[in-house]
C-alpha cells in the first residue's frame, strides 16, 4: 500500500486491490478484487460520513438505527437487528449507548412483557433530521451522472440480493454437543 504521502494514481488502483494480496492466485481473481474495491470504497465513504456527523454527535451506526426508530415507531430491538443485519448483541449495546446519549427510550412491550420496543426522543429526532442533510455525500457522488448512479444502483442491488440469497441458502452450523 502506498505510503500516505505517494499520490495513487488510477492506473495503481488495479495494482492495490489485485497484487497486493497475500494468495499468489488473487492477482487474477476479479470477484476478489470486486469486493476490495466495494470494501475500500465503502471504508472511505464510511470515514467522510462519520466525520460530517461527528459534529452532531452521533454515529453513523446511531444514524442507521434512528432511520428505522424514526419511520417504525415503537420498533422492537430484533427489528431493528434484522434491518440491520447486526447481531442481537451488537444492537443491545448500541442502544444501550443512544439511550445514555437520551437518542432513543426503551419501554416495556405492553402484551408481550418480556419484549422491549424503541422509540425515538426529541434529541433524536433533532439528531436525524440533521443525519439527512448527507453533506459529505455530494461531493463523492458528483463524480457520477445522473444515469450513472442509476447504473450503480442497479449492480449493487445486485450484488446485495445475491449476497443475501447466499445467506439464507447457508444452512446454520448447529452447535456441538458436549
Amino acid at each position: 500500500m502506498p505510503r500516505k504521502q505517494d499520490k495513487i494514481e488510477p492506473e495503481d488502483d488495479i495494482k492495490i486491490v489485485f497484487f497486493r494480496q497475500t494468495h499468489p492466485d488473487s492477482d487474477r481473481d476479479i470477484d476478489f478484487g470486486i469486493w476490495a474495491l466495494l470494501n475500500q470504497s465503502r471504508d472511505a465513504v464510511l470515514r467522510a460520513r462519520e466525520n460530517e456527523l461527528h459534529q452532531y454527535g452521533i454515529t453513523t451506526k446511531e444514524a442507521d438505527a434512528l432511520l428505522h426508530i424514526f419511520n417504525l415507531d415503537n420498533i422492537s430491538p430484533a427489528d431493528i437487528s434484522r434491518l440491520l443485519f447486526r447481531e442481537q448483541s451488537t444492537i443491545s449495546a448500541l442502544l444501550a449507548r443512544m439511550g445514555k446519549k437520551g437518542l432513543i427510550v426503551k419501554t416495556r412491550d405492553r402484551e408481550k412483557k418480556n419484549m422491549w420496543r424503541v422509540s425515538i426522543t426529541e434529541k433524536g429526532r433533532n439528531a436525524y433530521y440533521n443525519s439527512l442533510k448527507r453533506e459529505s455525500l455530494r461531493p463523492i457522488m458528483s463524480a457520477f451522472t445522473e444515469d450513472e448512479k442509476k447504473q450503480i444502483i442497479s449492480f449493487i442491488k445486485k450484488i446485495r440480493d445475491n449476497a443475501l440469497l447466499q445467506l439464507i441458502s447457508v444452512p446454520t452450523i448447529p452447535f456441538p454437543e458436549m
